[in-house]
């Protein structure tokens, strides 16, 4: 696949993914900005979903008209100090996780 800034290749259309921890999301971007963003939790029913966003990346996908083939790059969230407190906060209080 040509690289998205060569003439004649596919605008570049990149899938974000938090998948590092609770309330992982997954977002599509285009040219003109965000297609499409969608938090796991709001279609597995699971609070604070914190398993990978399969079912997210595919529907910012479906909402979008694309497939996972037409996706150019993937961004992958990773800041471990992001949210800290928040963080301690929720495990203190769900010692099941």
């Amino acid at each position: 696949m040509p690289h998205p800034s060569t003439p004649n290749s596919p605008s570049p259309l990149i899938l974000g993914l938090n998948p590092i921890h609770p309330d992982a999301a997954a977002a599509l971007v285009g040219p003109g900005g965000i297609i499409a963003a969608i938090a796991e939790e709001r279609l597995t029913r699971q609070k604070h979903s914190a398993s990978f966003p399969s079912h997210a990346a595919r529907e910012v996908c479906r909402i979008a008209g694309v497939t996972l083939a037409d996706v150019t790059d993937v961004a992958l969230a990773h800041d471990p100090s992001a949210n800290l407190n928040a963080k301690v906060a929720f495990l203190s209080t769900h010692p099941a996780f």
